[in-house]
């Protein structure tokens, strides 16, 4: 058990990590934990940034006041970053090919 900022994180061999774009293009990707630390404030202005970005998007169909409170209401801080090395890569996007191992 690894415990930072006051979250306890239970580490395994195993990391899966999910990313999705506004297209609802999604991809998975699973392999083996390395490191992991406390998010230094690159890593924070990094999240913050893309934050920025994704609430802008998401004023394109949303009313602000919903897209703000849904997007920018969620905390950089505390965070972990982790360190994995990629062993797969499965398509998450929605349809017939969900699911299916790439790498």
């Amino acid at each position: 058990m690894h415990r930072t900022l006051g979250w306890a994180i239970v580490i395994t061999a195993a990391v899966a990590f999910a990313a999705a774009l506004l297209s609802h293009e999604a991809y998975q990707l699973k392999g083996a934990y390395l490191s992991s630390r406390p998010a230094s404030d690159d890593d924070v202005a990094f999240q913050e940034a893309h934050q920025a970005k994704l609430c802008a998007a998401l004023c394109q169909w949303f009313p602000d006041e919903m897209a703000k409170a849904f997007i920018l209401g969620l905390a950089c801080r505390p965070s972990v970053a982790i360190t994995f090395r990629v062993e797969e890569v499965f398509l998450q996007t929605p349809g017939p090919g969900a699911g299916t191992k790439m790498v």
